[in-house]
Formats: structure tokens, C-alpha cells, sequence
């Protein structure tokens, strides 16, 4: 069983939030000549640019006023900044989020260990509208790092579980996840994402499942047993190319190709030992293949009934040829 960790099928909605300051460095990570510290870079840079330009449109937008909504009733934890999230988001197209889970289980009956354990995680996500920044029609780039901790054991650790019980598990550390660009045509009934990506940001889970706390509503166990260092899914993302076609309102068609070990070539430890920071990023050897059919079904609605999504996929790893084909309904 690899021991590569689980994912929920979707981010959890933002609890915090940052803001720009006139003097800081963007990030750094290792081995910046590596293809995702120049996304990464970028978006840093655009946002750390961006942010005293807006400062001074920020008065003239919603929110700057007074009468804002108090702690309890306004949508996120920092509020508007003064009308500065408003202006990042509609004038220069970027919206930044600092999320935190923390999560506290108890082993109380059998197990491998009757004991407690408290697990955490940082999400730092910037998500940019490239037709505001650079009048390039139609594309995106997204940004997602971790910073994920731990009292020393986990919940799986104390109850020897298969599938971790909880959806945030991984091993310690501050991490790249994700870091791509996408352009979108034909009204975005069509897409290309490029760069390091994570398979169970779209396949194989379910949208509804994001609110189900264990590992195994995200990406698949079984899956996940089956390829080499767990798969492209948290927290362990991969280079790859993802194209999208949505052939009706509740029919879409994806394809993908992914690096085929998130790990690295000539990794024979725990995977996120061997990328510990998600700076790896392996170009050469296997590929992993995967499509999906999605049928969406009607949303909640008295008239229509509940929503949900049907899915059938199929996967091949070349290096070992293991096709595998499942078939998913949510």
C-alpha cells in the first residue's frame, strides 16, 4: 500500500485572508529554475506589482464606505480591505485566499493507539483573470501552496487505518501544490490547463463530497493503491495537460496526461519524503493517461430533484501497463 495520503474532492471555502503590502518579497522555492517556480514567480510578482496601482482605486469601490458588514455577516474573515479585495478582484482580475483547517480526532475504542491527535493546514491560493492583467482573452492562472502540520502522529498513525480518516493528513511540511495556466474558448465550452496539476482536482471525485470529512471522499483508495506513489493527488501534484470540452450544459468530456510518479524517479521512501516541498517535478519516464465522461444531473429543485454527477473513467500507466477502467456515481 503506498503511503501516499488522500484529499477531499474540493477546497474548503476560505476562513481568512491576506493582504498587500508596499514592501515584501514573493516567495521563494527551491530549484527556481524548474518550470512551476516561473509560474509561481509570475503570479507573485503580478500581485505584489498590482497591489499599490489598485490601492488607489480602492477608495472609489464597494465596501471602501463606511457601513461594511460586521465580523459575523460579512463573507470572509478580513473583510474587503477597505474596498482593495474589490478592486484586486474587478479591476485587476485577481483574487487572493488564506485558508485554515484544523482538525482535532480521538481514538477511544480498538486501534493501533487510544490516544488524540491535532492536525492543521494553511492554503494560500491566488487565482488571476489574465484578460484583466494582460488582455490575453479567455486564460487564468492559479497559484496553491500548504503549509502542513502536526502534533508528531496522526489519526491514521494512532487507529492503523487503511484510509485516513481525516481529508487534510499529510506529512509536515511547506509545499508547492498546484500551479497552472488554462485558456478557455468558445465561451468556455472548451479548455487547455497546463502545469503541475492534481488529477483529483477534477477526476474521480465528486463536488458534493468537499463537506464529508475522510480521506477516501477525495481521491479513491483503491486508486490511489494502484498507482505508482499514490497518483497525481494531494498533496503530491504532477506536471501535465489537462483538455476540457463541454459538449452540452450537463455533459463534459476531460482528458489528461500527467507525469506518471508525483514522487520523482528513484524514489524508494515515503513519496512526500522524497518531495517534500513539491519541487520536484518529473518530465522523464512513465505517463500517466486518463479521460472521464461527467453527466450532470438536474440542481436542487423541487420540480427536478437532487443534484449529482455520474462519471466513467478509464486510466492506463504506460511503464507498468495497468489499464484500468471505474466507473464513479455520486
Amino acid at each position: 500500500m503506498p503511503s501516499q495520503r488522500f484529499k477531499p474532492a474540493k477546497r474548503h471555502a476560505g476562513f481568512a485572508s491576506v493582504v498587500c503590502k508596499k514592501k515584501g518579497k514573493p516567495m521563494e522555492f527551491e530549484r527556481k529554475r524548474r518550470v512551476g517556480w516561473s509560474i509561481a514567480q509570475a503570479l507573485a510578482f503580478s500581485v505584489t506589482f498590482g497591489c499599490g496601482a489598485l490601492a488607489a482605486d480602492a477608495a472609489d469601490m464597494p465596501g471602501a464606505s463606511a457601513g461594511a458588514p460586521s465580523l459575523w455577516q460579512r463573507d470572509t474573515l478580513t473583510g474587503d480591505w477597505g474596498g482593495l479585495r474589490t478592486a484586486l478582484r474587478e479591476k485587476g482580475g485577481t483574487e487572493i485566499t488564506l485558508d485554515y483547517i484544523g482538525e482535532t480526532f480521538g481514538v477511544v475504542a480498538g486501534g493501533v493507539e487510544r490516544r488524540g491527535s491535532y492536525e492543521g493546514r494553511l492554503e494560500l491560493s491566488v487565482d488571476s483573470d489574465l484578460d484583466k492583467w494582460l488582455s490575453w482573452r479567455g486564460a487564468s492562472a492559479h497559484l496553491t501552496l500548504y503549509n502542513i502540520h502536526d502534533g508528531g502522529a496522526t489519526v491514521g498513525q494512532h487507529a492503523g487505518s487503511i484510509a485516513d480518516p481525516s481529508n487534510i493528513d499529510a506529512l509536515s511540511s511547506t509545499r508547492l501544490f498546484t500551479a497552472w495556466l488554462e485558456q478557455s474558448l468558445f465561451d468556455d465550452r472548451f479548455s487547455v490547463r497546463a502545469g503541475q496539476l492534481a488529477a483529483d482536482d477534477e477526476f474521480a471525485t465528486s463536488p458534493t463530497a468537499a463537506g464529508l470529512v475522510n480521506g477516501t471522499f477525495g481521491w479513491p483508495g483503491l486508486l490511489a493503491a494502484d498507482m505508482t506513489n499514490g497518483g497525481p493527488a494531494y498533496p503530491l501534484a504532477s506536471p501535465g495537460i489537462r483538455v476540457k470540452a463541454r459538449a452540452a450544459d450537463r455533459l463534459t468530456f476531460l482528458a489528461a496526461a500527467f507525469a506518471g510518479d508525483p514522487a520523482g524517479r528513484n524514489c524508494d521512501d515515503d513519496p512526500q519524503q522524497c518531495n517534500r516541498h513539491g519541487t520536484r517535478f518529473p518530465l522523464t519516464g512513465s505517463t500517466l493517461w486518463m479521460g472521464e465522461m461527467q453527466v450532470g444531473t438536474p440542481p436542487a429543485d423541487g420540480a427536478e430533484g437532487f443534484p449529482g454527477i455520474y462519471k466513467l473513467g478509464a486510466g492506463q500507466r504506460r511503464a507498468h501497463a495497468f489499464p484500468r477502467r471505474d466507473v464513479q456515481i455520486h
